[in-house]
């Protein structure tokens, strides 16, 4: 076998497993805050159809969501959530960036959910 070929057949498994693992490294890291965030945008949906009728304050609704994001891990401050209720309508509009330490390059993954809800 000539010493081109020996190489090819030697790298070719290397560059297969570090590709694998580049993948999984990656998934490790942005799955969870995917994930966490997809919650968090279910969660200001509950809320905001729950508390809709109530009228509430916006800090209080505001603060809610914070500490909920917090909970998950997520970095977000009140000054990220835009809290407007008025006549039964209640509107959370979330605008976060989340920094993901990937080793060799930090990938920030941004979010914006948002929800309006009407009391009937």
């Amino acid at each position: 076998m000539p010493l081109r070929d020996r190489r090819t057949a030697i790298l070719k498994p290397i560059a297969g497993l570090a590709l694998l693992g580049a993948v999984i490294l990656v998934g490790t890291r942005v799955v969870p805050v995917y994930n966490n965030s997809s919650r968090l945008a279910d969660y200001i949906r509950d809320q905001a159809v729950r508390v809709a009728a109530q009228n509430p304050a916006a800090g209080e609704i505001q603060a809610d969501v914070v500490q909920h994001a917090r909970v998950l891990g997520l970095p977000v401050s009140a000054e990220q959530v835009s809290v407007t209720s008025d006549q039964g309508t209640l509107s959370i509009k979330l605008d976060y960036t989340v920094p993901v330490d990937l080793s060799i390059v930090t990938w920030n993954l941004h979010f914006t959910p948002s929800v309006i809800s009407r009391a009937y």
